[in-house]
């Protein structure tokens, strides 16, 4: 697969993913964090693909990621306002998702570091720990916590401020895909947190807002 992308385009993905991999968040917890769709995510990742992360939230993805705005792109850039890139992916049951190819950088062909991503992840959690955030969450939702609106980054990094201070009890295991799961869970009943695309928030960057609908 020959594809062009934007040279910016192109470093925001590798070290996106790569500060996410080493973060030790899966694509689905990243999309979940960012307010994005796992396939989006997916797309921004894919090597054959000339998707890409929003520039514009560059700070907000190394917010996310723990990183500063600077880590976000390579230290020494390219000159091609555009790379052309040549690659290829296969799927194997072992490895997931493995990406390899050549690109055309400052006037050279290079070889492209090959990456593998896996298709689906395993968790270390329990349904007990599952359990245990789902009725944690529940309860917030019948308090009002959501009636005012929250990001899935804020409720997550909430909970983890909470746990410190002594107010809640969290898993050992915690991790976003417990709150990601435990938030699905709530918008399958006819009361939940509703999400709201992004075109209706001005006042926000990220994607979806939850909000307490019919308590």
């Amino acid at each position: 697969m020959k594809i062009q992308i934007p040279t910016l385009s192109y470093e925001l993905n590798t070290m996106a993913r790569k500060h996410r991999d080493t973060k030790g968040y899966s694509q689905e917890e990243f999309a979940f964090l960012i307010g994005r769709s796992l396939e989006e995510v997916q797309a921004n990742e894919d090597l054959t693909s000339n998707s890409s992360y929003d520039i514009n939230h560059t700070n907000f993805y190394a917010r996310v990621l723990g990183k500063k705005p600077k880590d976000m792109f390579f230290s020494k850039s390219f000159d091609e306002p555009i790379i052309n890139i040549t690659a290829t992916k296969s799927i194997s049951k072992k490895s997931g998702v493995n990406y390899k190819g050549t690109g055309t950088f400052n006037g050279k062909q290079i070889d492209i570091e090959s990456y593998s991503i896996l298709i689906a992840p395993s968790y270390d959690v329990t349904d007990e720990e599952q359990e245990m955030v789902s009725s944690l969450l529940d309860s917030w939702l019948r308090n009002g916590y959501f009636v005012n609106g929250v990001t899935g980054y804020a409720l997550y990094q909430d909970l983890l401020a909470k746990r410190a201070s002594g107010k809640i009890e969290l898993p050992d295991s915690f991790r976003p895909i417990l709150v990601a799961n435990a938030v699905i869970t709530m918008c399958s009943r006819r009361k939940k947190p509703k999400l709201i695309p992004q075109r209706d928030l001005p006042k926000t960057p990220e994607k979806w807002l939850l909000y307490k609908e019919d308590w």
